[in-house]
């Protein structure tokens, strides 16, 4: 088997990601995927289970058009650390998508 980092020995690899409750500390949502799958396609998969006033809290790394465009698509609040150039395409999809629903 091999990662990004090379051969990653003879033991198999998952992914484990978790839809959590902040406040509450518990885990509203889980999903344990093969290694391949990465780790934005996951967070796509946890927007079902969010409700309308949740807000999702997204490191770094998640930060994407198409993810952020599934975000607006389904009205879902977030926040996510991202380049400027992301951001700045997402306020103004967002403003977009607001001044159409009006």
């Amino acid at each position: 088997m091999r990662n990004n980092a090379g051969e990653c020995g003879r033991y198999p690899q998952a992914r484990l990601s978790a839809l959590t409750d902040l406040l509450n500390r518990i885990v509203l949502e889980a999903a344990f995927v093969p290694w391949k799958q990465g780790e934005r396609s996951v967070a796509a998969g946890h927007l079902a289970a969010m409700a309308p006033e949740d807000l999702a809290i997204l490191d770094r790394g998640y930060a994407c058009y198409w993810l952020l465009a599934q975000f607006i698509a389904a009205s879902a609040s977030l926040s996510a650390a991202a380049p400027r150039a992301v951001l700045a395409w997402s306020m103004n999809c967002s403003k977009t998508t607001r001044k159409a629903a009006a």
